[in-house]
């Protein structure tokens, strides 16, 4: 039902680094609240093997303690002032396998605004030393039994609640929500409440939204680390093939609200530690990041489908949720590892510095198979910083040399020139630029065509345009040479017909100059 495991996944929470420092240690009271309105004796072996397994063998520390703490229409406390030793273990084991005699009896009825203000009364008489980390598990509903004292209204209601939560509000306190959903016992008393806002959360989510956290049957784990706020290690389910050396892919889930940095020193399996090496990574609050555990099979593996039980060391953080995973593999003996070790181990500007020049390397041979001239050296040399090196078209590079044409410009009917360049291009000699969609040199963009459709080349002497899929130049039989100036009729896969033509670029400098020139030659004529 409902009810057992909402409260088998809200005792578990207490098992979480809830709120935990970064760096320090730091000794916390869990204080768990739980609305027990209906049956919990059948789940209380769950909870039972959650309080004596995970919570007291290895989350709470010497110092720390819990409480346990019960309400309906009143008010019980089950279990207090616990200080976790080595010697009181066995006690406090003993309390709670005691409760299940008790047959708790819980009722119709649920006065939260009592509760509530009995839980701020409980957690400011626990000793100021420790960290407060408060559990709430409720459903929201405020509905006390009758004679009980009670607001006039909903908005009394509220405010009496937003009172409360401002109570909250103090160094060292932390307030963890679990929200259930509502149901209406069998015998019809009490009230229903669906996924409404009932008065309790509209206070409380005005100033404690982020540690609100709806309940969600399929996802116990994660809804674990975000109801605690806690630090989250998820490993995979199965990596696949894998040779003797390889990665685990897990995800950091920091749903702390602090920034949280793990270094990663240990993964113990099979009595050994088979970490390659130690790593590090920072996780920002309430994000998740991607982290690779570099392992080495043990020799007790064998090779084909198995299994690998793991345990990761950390540091960086006091309390940790799910160090520990089983990942489904298959071993294939002689299977590369992916990128060598070395590579891996290289510092990260080195590796950022050798991807700077592999991209500069690609921007080279793009540029000058469009014809622009360019060389990355030039921005290293003595003054090259203050020089026009840019990446596009220079006006030196407009004309012919040696090498290449001059710079010619595709006009395509009716598509939009105001582009910059993208469309003016010097051919190299003895070369062809690509014409059509995609990334194509000379870009078609007006309607849908596909890429190499066609091709303009220069010999040294003249341009010759070649069409490659005829189907798209109906009135063509073959290539048009000396083809400036020619308009080219062009129709796509969908019937659109449009024009294309190749031109001599000038660029609006030139012809300034030009008008100038000519402006210059008459004046001097006419003197």
């Amino acid at each position: 039902m409902c009810k057992k495991i909402v409260l088998l996944l809200v005792l578990a929470t207490v098992l979480s680094p809830m709120g935990m420092a970064q760096e320090q240690a730091q000794n916390i009271d869990v204080i768990v609240m739980v609305d027990i309105t209906w049956s919990l004796y059948e789940s209380f072996q769950d909870i039972e093997q959650y309080l004596l397994g995970t919570l007291l063998n290895e989350v709470l520390h010497p110092g720390d303690t819990f409480h346990l703490i019960r309400f309906s229409d009143h008010t019980q406390v089950e279990i207090t002032e616990v200080n976790l030793g080595s010697q009181t273990i066995s006690s406090i084991r003993g309390k709670i396998a005691g409760l299940k005699n008790l047959r708790w009896q819980y009722g119709h009825y649920t006065d939260l605004l009592g509760a509530v203000g009995y839980l701020v009364k409980f957690t400011e008489e626990r000793p100021a030393s420790n960290k407060k980390v408060v559990i709430l598990v409720t459903d929201g509903i405020h509905d006390p039994a009758p004679g009980t004292p009670v607001p006039e209204n909903a908005l009394a209601l509220k405010e009496a609640f937003l009172k409360q939560a401002e109570q909250f509000k103090r160094p060292g306190w932390e307030l963890h929500i679990l929200r259930i959903p509502g149901k209406a016992p069998d015998s019809g008393a009490g009230t229903t409440q669906g996924s409404e806002e009932t008065p309790f959360f509209e206070a409380f989510n005005k100033d404690f939204q982020n540690s609100v956290t709806d309940y969600t049957a399929d996802k116990d784990r994660e809804l674990l680390a975000q109801t605690a706020g806690l630090v989250q290690v998820i490993f995979p389910e199965n990596v696949g093939e894998v040779g003797k050396e390889f990665d685990i892919p897990v995800k950091i889930a920091n749903n702390s609200d602090i920034d949280v940095t793990l270094r990663l020193e240990k993964a113990i399996s099979a009595g050994s530690d088979i970490l390659i090496s130690p790593g590090e990574i920072r996780v920002n609050r309430k994000s998740t990041a991607d982290f690779a555990v570099p392992v080495r099979l043990p020799d007790s593996i064998a090779e084909g489908p198995g299994s690998l039980d793991v345990r990761l060391e950390a540091s960086g953080a006091e309390r940790i949720l799910s160090l520990e995973g089983k990942i489904g593999l298959v071993y294939v003996p002689g299977k590369p590892y992916g990128l060598p070790l070395w590579f891996k181990s290289l510092p990260v500007f080195i590796l950022i510095g050798l991807a700077l020049i592999a991209l500069l390397l690609l921007l080279f041979f793009f540029l000058r198979s469009r014809g622009i001239s360019f060389s990355p050296l030039k921005l290293f040399r003595p003054g090259g910083a203050g020089k026009d090196y840019s990446f596009k078209t220079k006006q030196k590079y407009l004309y012919a040399n040696g090498h290449h044409s001059y710079a010619i410009e595709m006009i395509v009917g009716m598509q939009n020139r105001q582009i910059g360049l993208r469309n003016v291009h010097r051919i190299p000699k003895n070369k062809s630029l690509i014409v059509g969609g995609g990334r194509s040199s000379f870009l078609i963009f007006l309607v849908p065509v596909p890429g190499n459709m066609a091709a303009i080349g220069y010999d040294g002497n003249k341009f010759t345009f070649t069409p490659r899929k005829r189907e798209f130049f109906p009135e063509l039989k073959g290539p048009i040479s000396n083809c400036l100036g020619k308009k080219i009729i062009v129709k796509s896969k969908k019937g659109y017909v449009f024009d294309l033509t190749f031109e001599h670029y000038i660029s609006p400098l030139d012809k300034i100059n030009a008008i100038f020139h000519a402006v210059k030659s008459k004046t001097a004529s006419g003197s």
